[in-house]
């Protein structure tokens, strides 16, 4: 009997921090229970670079281009993303957080120029991480002084669990078994107080990954997009779906250290940038900064706005000191370092994180 395979569809993520690079950020899997649901129905996974692609068996005798076995429209195709480069947590915004992955999902994202994207906003968000539990569980509630009614309700709204909560010393807990429904997504609610989502999956409680891409054939109501056409056959190519992540920017903050001189004029240095093309960051100086074991401050510039991380590095930057014989500036550091994702400073304050970078004169 001869098999042919199509493309079901395709899924690939872009980072603002990663691009221009053929890097890899993140790793995607089949969770437990979509092997399963793969090898039921003659799907096939590939892994690609920040991606995955999924192949269905087609029914030659489809003119639609059905696949061989059925697939029923409430179909659910579930996966993880492992964060594979050391640079993904610092230089994602916003931050990725343990037990907490973003929830990206067709159910509530849209088709943007035949491309599905799995978040209601441009680019992944924080409303888009959800707490991640065991399927059997105690929810604690640390602030509970009366009794609460708390309502558990599935992907689709249905309550499938309800309890009195009621409170020892101001505190409260409940037991939950969401092994019949699970794994999947669910919302907690303590009576009318605003819903917690969660999702409930062993197997990704124990791995922890930096994010969950849930895929329906046909979601319920007029929200998301669907991965089948409305005949129930494959869309041409197979349908496209892109999570976009952006990267982090910070406002940068360079510490300009005296290598053998007792100190340098902070009029006589400037921080300056001349990209090849585009815009200059502008920088301002910030006054000194004390260094321990250094009889010297260190000269501090700071950029007016956040500067975009990026892998590929911003060009251009110098500093220039001040020649009194000539009367102008020119240049004594050339090409000065981006900063890496990993150098926030404790001068960063919420809303405003700033990258520290050291450079010697």
């Amino acid at each position: 009997m001869d098999c042919r395979f199509d493309r079901l569809l395709a899924f690939r993520a872009t980072h603002g921090y990663f691009a221009g690079t053929d890097l890899r950020f993140v790793e995607w899997s089949p969770t437990r229970a979509t092997r399963g649901t793969l090898a039921a129905h003659r799907l096939i996974f590939r892994p690609e670079p920040n991606g995955g692609v999924v192949l269905g068996e087609i029914d030659p005798e489809s003119a639609a281009g059905a696949p061989r076995i059925p697939l029923a429209d409430n179909l659910g195709l579930t996966f993880a993303a492992r964060a594979v480069h050391p640079a993904f947590a610092g230089a994602t915004e916003p931050s990725p957080a343990t037990l907490h992955p973003f929830l990206l999902s067709n159910r509530s994202g849209a088709l943007v120029d035949g491309v599905g994207r799995p978040h209601p906003g441009a680019t992944v968000a924080a409303t888009d991480q959800v707490r991640l539990i065991r399927t059997r569980t105690t929810l604690r509630f640390p602030d509970l002084p009366a009794p609460r009614i708390l309502r558990i309700r599935d992907a689709r709204g249905s309550v499938v669990g309800q309890q009195t909560v009621s409170p020892i010393d101001g505190a409260g807990a409940a037991s939950v078994d969401l092994g019949p429904w699970a794994p999947g997504r669910f919302t907690l609610q303590l009576d009318t107080e605003p819903e917690e989502r969660v999702y409930a999956d062993d197997g990704l409680y124990e791995s922890r990954p930096a994010a969950i891409l849930e895929l329906v054939l046909r979601p319920e109501g007029s929200d998301g997009f669907g991965i089948l056409t409305a005949a129930g056959g494959l869309v041409a190519g197979g349908r496209i779906v892109q999570v976009d992540w952006a990267g982090r920017a910070t406002i940068w903050r360079y510490a300009v250290v005296p290598r053998s001189e007792p100190t340098i004029d902070p009029a006589h240095l400037r921080l300056r940038h001349e990209p090849a093309d585009g815009m200059p960051f502008q920088f301002v100086a910030a006054g000194t900064q004390p260094l321990t074991g250094s009889p010297a401050p260190a000269v501090l510039f700071e950029s007016t706005l956040p500067i975009a991380l990026r892998a590929v590095p911003h060009r251009g930057l110098r500093i220039e000191r001040f020649d009194p014989e000539g009367d102008v500036f020119t240049p004594t550091l050339d090409d000065l370092p981006n900063p890496p994702p990993t150098s926030l400073s404790l001068a960063s304050t919420p809303g405003r994180p700033v990258s520290e970078t050291f450079v010697h004169l």
